[in-house]
Order: structure tokens, then C-alpha cells, then sequence
């Protein structure tokens, strides 16, 4: 088994998946990102304070992940007779014992801080011109406002200037 850490946007699921691709049927993926707990358990998980005042789920504690089923899914990998090899990627994969405890091979994707904010960013881009309603119904949601534009937002400038146009167009 193989777990691959690193910060939030440093790489960690396209080397997984790179590695997936590289040996076809012969690898699990595991994505950690599965196993969250649900956001409205509120007995599970870690919670923190959101800006609005509201409890919600930290999605940066380790806590927040339900290592028993990520555990079953990587026994589940483990033992099919189906892979060579089981790949867990995933923010805490180098720090759940349930999971680090079984890995053979460790990895820690680093990558720099301002590397990382570029690509999130490019993923929110990227989300807004799949789902051009994404900014507009999450703006004017917030605003509890008019319906949103459908237009999808501009290819170019900064994610602010497509919220800010959905903002002055129908909220």
C-alpha cells in the first residue's frame, strides 16, 4: 500500500491517478476526500466556528475523516485479489494510524504555498465555467436575492469580477 500526502491542491490526486494510469486495473485509488463525515452528524468530526458564526465541519482536522471506513475500503482493496497495488491519497494520509499504520511506501507530496493558491484557484475557475450558475447562486443565495444569471461568467479576469458581474446583474 502506498499513501500520498501533502497540503490541500499540491498534486497529490493527479500522482495518484498518474500512477492509476500507468497500470490500468492493476491499482486502487483511495481518496480520502470520500470519507468525510457527514457535515450534519454533529457528533462526529471535528467542528470549528465558520466566519458567519455557525458550527460547521473542519474539513482541515484529521478528526473529520471517518477512518473506519477508509480503513474497510483499503482492507477491501487489500484483500479482492483484484490489484497489485492499494494508493490512498489524501490530506491526513500520513497521519490516521488506520491508514499510515498499512502503507509499505509513504510519500509527502511538497509543493510551495503560492503554487498551491494558483492552482485552487484555477479549480475554481475551472468549476464556474463548467457550472456557470456556481458564483451566481452562490452569491446571490448569500444576498437572498433575485434568480441568477444564467450567462456563463467571463473566460478571463479574476474570479472576483464574475462575482461582482452576477452581483450587479440580478441580485
Amino acid at each position: 500500500m502506498l499513501a500520498i500526502a501533502g497540503g490541500t491542491a499540491s498534486g497529490k490526486t493527479t500522482l495518484a491517478k498518474a500512477l492509476a494510469l500507468h497500470r490500468p486495473g492493476t491499482v486502487a485509488l483511495i481518496h480520502l476526500d470520500d470519507f468525510y463525515v457527514p457535515a450534519h452528524e454533529p457528533h462526529r468530526g471535528a467542528r470549528t466556528v465558520s466566519a458567519t458564526g455557525a458550527e460547521t465541519l473542519d474539513w482541515n482536522h484529521p478528526r473529520s475523516i471517518d477512518q473506519d471506513a477508509a480503513a474497510a475500503a483499503l482492507q477491501a482493496a487489500a484483500t479482492s485479489g483484484q490489484h497489485r497495488m492499494a494508493v490512498v491519497e489524501g490530506l491526513f494520509a500520513l497521519s490516521l494510524p488506520k491508514i499510515a499504520d498499512h502503507a509499505t511506501w509513504r510519500i509527502y507530496v511538497h509543493t510551495p504555498d503560492d503554487i498551491r493558491l494558483a492552482r485552487k484557484l484555477m479549480r475554481k475557475i475551472e468549476v464556474q465555467h463548467q457550472d456557470p450558475l456556481v458564483s451566481c447562486v452562490t452569491t446571490c443565495s448569500a444576498a437572498g436575492t433575485a434568480t441568477p444569471n444564467t450567462s456563463p461568467p467571463p473566460v478571463t479576469g479574476p474570479i472576483s469580477s464574475s462575482t461582482e458581474r452576477c452581483r450587479q446583474q440580478t441580485c
